[in-house]
Order: structure tokens, then sequence, then C-alpha cells
């Protein structure tokens, strides 16, 4: 058993590792859209810049509130650009996935330590 929760750990926690930096990248890629073709709606979001992406007119401070406030709310609600703009509409289901596959990982790690941990500490 000690085992089982100690390979899930791994495994989870590797997924976790793996989704969470693919669902920077997607998030990086839809600011990137959003820049390069709905410029109004960026500026309306606050200019956000992504992990990777920088653009000129982005302010740090001011960007990273903004990216922030993106990665916080573009996975449970659709900005209106994303609606008729279908490879924006792809990108933001691909970060869903990733946002909620990271996130279950994360889940599951918590539950797989705490199982290993109740198996190996004596209190």
């Amino acid at each position: 058993m000690i085992s089982i929760a100690l390979a899930g750990l791994y495994v989870f926690g590797a997924t976790f590792l793996v989704a969470s930096i693919a669902t920077f990248d997607a998030l990086d890629r839809l600011i990137e859209h959003e820049y390069e073709s709905h410029r109004d709606a960026w500026e309306r979001d606050g200019r956000p810049s992504g992990v990777l992406f920088h653009p000129p007119e982005a302010k740090f401070f001011r960007s990273s509130l903004a990216f922030q406030r993106c990665a916080l709310i573009w996975p449970f609600s659709a900005p209106l650009w994303t609606r008729d703009d279908t490879r924006a509409a792809s990108l933001l289901t691909r970060l869903r996935r990733l946002f909620f596959t990271s996130n279950a990982a994360l889940l599951l790690s918590i539950v797989c330590l705490c199982l290993y941990l109740q198996l190996t500490v004596a209190i």
C-alpha cells in the first residue's frame, strides 16, 4: 500500500508539473493571440503580458496584475472576443483542459502524500 501511495505521488506530481507548464504556455498563446487579433480587448483587459510573451506596450506591474486576472478568470468565464474567433476558442479550450488537469493532479498528489504520510509516520 505504501508503494502505491508513493507511485501515485510521483505520477500525479509529474502530471501536475507538466500540465502546469503547458497551462502557462496555453495562457501565453491566448494572450499573444488577443494582442495580435483583438488589440482593443487586450487593452481593456489591462494589457496583460504572459510568462514568456512580453509585448512592448506592456508595463511590468500593471501587465502582471492583468495576467493574474486573466489566469484566474478565463478558465471559468469565456471573454467575449473568443466567441466569434475559432482560434481563440480552441486556445481557450486547451487552456481550460490543462488548467483543470493540473489542478486535479495537484489534488490527487496531495491525497497520495497524505496517504503515504499516514502509512509511514507514527505519531
